[in-house]
């Protein structure tokens, strides 16, 4: 949840996926997309992501979709649904 410590996918369809893979309190997040930042430790852009549930904002998330293989790890206080 930090723009220097983002979360790695493969593209831009991996970061859909891993955000509609992800619950809290064991239902699923809406997720929308905000932009992109930069950041001076990752090469290319981070996508930033609002997460709500049920309206209510939950917390921010920072993707990077430029890597060889998608997270299999969720931030703090969420899950990653299998």
């Amino acid at each position: 949840m930090c723009v220097d410590n983002p979360v790695p996918t493969v593209c831009v369809n991996g970061s859909d996926v891993y955000l509609s893979r992800l619950r809290r309190n064991g239902s699923p997040v809406e997720f929308r997309r905000l932009g992109s930042a930069s950041t001076p430790v990752i090469v290319g852009n981070v996508d930033i992501y609002q997460l709500s549930q049920a309206g209510t904002d939950l917390a921010k998330i920072y993707i990077c979709p430029y890597h060889r293989k998608d997270s299999k790890v969720a931030p703090v206080g969420f899950k990653l649904e299998l």
